[in-house]
């Protein structure tokens, strides 16, 4: 028969085991002896034999994780310590599974803890698999970043190495084609008048090819000098229209072993820009070549200047095959080239307008590529132009 008149323990106890049943934890309270006097229904669960009554037993024999336990139960009993904890502990249960059970006992009654004790058993499993998860992906991270910490110093190692090459090699190439260079100035200047206009134009080709070479150098050291984030620019006042006809002046030796035309549109009374004048040079000669590389034999390349809304600009049209749209986006990034241009004759490793861009970048300017198939392409190069306080800023 039910008791009539339950303790106010065993009421308590019911509430608390109402309480419980969606939670994962249970309640037993011991005597002064260690044994279960009350427990709730959920306690069963955590026996090791849920089929045995728990109330009268000794909790060692129920919970086999207290046993050898007494002497930190019997301190709380007396009153040394406030509780004995036991965290995080695995119990392999049934089909090869584990569960993590945090036992915690404390005095029934605070001011009397020799009266006996209240046990608090609770399921931790998931909150230590999350645990033991987040452990073990913390080391994983830890092992991921000193993996990524060597391959770091190794790559770094490497272009090292890189740039230490690619500075012996460009001087070791760069000493023949000098000496190239020189020695076709000098047949120039010493061919007699009545010499073949033929052996003129072949030595204008070697020229122009030593002349290539040379650039192709410098755009490797310079991509070598961007990737470390290590070129600067030497800002001056320059005019723009005189580097352009600089430029296309020594590009129409190239021009004219295609037959295709150098037209210049220049903007009159057009506005000093404050920039690396080399630089602006580089940026014409990658433009205006590979317009020329990429027009139809017998067209025409055009280059303009002319400002507006506050900004110079120079654009490089050319009539070659155009740039798919898709092919647009794409086009400055490195060792980018579509695929018409790999599949055609026209040679090039797509470094050019990478460096282009980046050098547009380091003058605070912008760059933007319009293009229809069939019809050719047009870049157009936006500067800041002088004004004083740009003068201040780079005195």
């Amino acid at each position: 028969m039910p008791d009539p008149n339950p303790s106010f323990g065993t009421l308590m106890l019911r509430v608390l085991d109402h309480l419980s049943l969606e939670r994962s934890y249970t309640l037993a309270v011991l005597s002064p002896d260690l044994i279960v006097v009350e427990a709730t229904e959920k306690f069963r669960d955590f026996q090791g034999n849920p089929l045995v009554m728990p109330i009268g037993k000794y909790v060692s024999e129920l919970i086999r994780e207290l046993v050898g336990c007494e002497a930190g139960l019997q301190e709380v009993l007396d009153g040394k310590v406030e509780i004995f904890s036991l965290e995080n502990i695995n119990r392999d249960v049934d089909h090869g599974s584990m569960i993590f059970l945090s036992l915690k006992v404390i005095p029934l009654l605070k001011e009397k803890p020799a009266d006996g004790l209240l046990l608090i058993i609770e399921d931790t499993t998931f909150t230590s698999t999350l645990e033991q998860e987040l452990v073990q992906d913390r080391n994983e991270l830890r092992l991921t970043k000193n993996s990524l910490s060597k391959a770091n110093e190794e790559l770094l190692k490497l272009n090292r190495l890189k740039s230490l090459f690619l500075s012996i090699a460009a001087h070791d190439l760069r000493s023949p084609l000098t000496a190239m260079r020189g020695y076709t100035d000098l047949a120039l200047n010493s061919l007699p008048q009545d010499i073949k206009l033929e052996t003129k134009e072949y030595l204008s080709i070697v020229q122009s090819l030593v002349d290539t070479q040379n650039r192709l150098i410098s755009d490797f050291l310079d991509l070598d000098i961007i990737e470390q984030g290590k070129l600067r620019i030497r800002h001056k006042p320059c005019n723009l229209n005189a580097i352009v006809l600089e430029i296309a002046e020594v590009m129409r030796a190239l021009a004219k072993r295609k037959k295709v035309v150098i037209e210049t549109i220049l903007f009159e009374n057009l506005p000093v820009i404050l920039a690396d004048s080399d630089r602006i040079r580089q940026i014409l000669f990658n433009l205006l070549g590979n317009a020329i590389k990429y027009t139809n034999e017998g067209d025409r390349v055009e280059v303009e200047t002319k400002s507006a809304e506050g900004y110079v600009f120079f654009i490089v049209s050319d009539h070659g095959p155009g740039v798919p749209e898709a092919d647009i986006p794409h086009l400055f990034d490195i060792y980018h080239r579509t695929d018409e241009a790999r599949q055609s004759n026209t040679k090039g490793l797509g470094l050019g307008l990478f460096i282009v861009k980046s050098l547009v970048d380091l003058h605070q300017g912008r760059i933007s590529v319009e293009s229809k198939l069939g019809e050719g392409t047009k870049f157009i190069v936006s500067l800041p132009p002088i004004n004083d306080e740009k003068v201040k800023e780079k005195e």
